[in-house]
């Protein structure tokens, strides 16, 4: 595994991302694939089908090996990709989820 993100860039990645509502309910689920580059040592996803870069986490602890001979389906878009290096899936939460619930007693 990779010790750090500068030595990742340049590898193929799927990342998985899930948005969520403030109740902890799916919106939507996407998969994006592409290469790993890094913007002033920031790591960010360049789609394989062009679209814009997105930022993607900066923790190395996210990202997982992977098998690059195995071949991955994508949902939405009913592909298949392989090639794959490293393997992301995180959540975006709106601040109200991570809030505790008025009637609830934090300790």
């Amino acid at each position: 595994m990779a010790r750090s993100l500068k030595e990742m860039f340049g590898k193929q990645i799927l990342a998985c991302l899930t948005e969520i509502d403030a109740n902890g309910r799916i919106i939507r689920r996407q998969e994006f694939h592409g290469t790993l580059v890094g913007d002033q040592g920031k790591p960010f996803l360049q789609p394989s089908n062009h679209s814009r870069p997105f930022a993607l986490p900066n923790d190395p602890d996210y990202y997982f090996p992977a098998d690059p001979e195995r071949q991955y389906q994508l949902v939405d878009e009913n592909e298949l990709v392989s090639g794959i290096d490293y393997t992301l899936t995180f959540i975006k939460a709106p601040p109200e989820y991570f809030k505790p619930e008025p009637h609830r007693q934090v300790s």
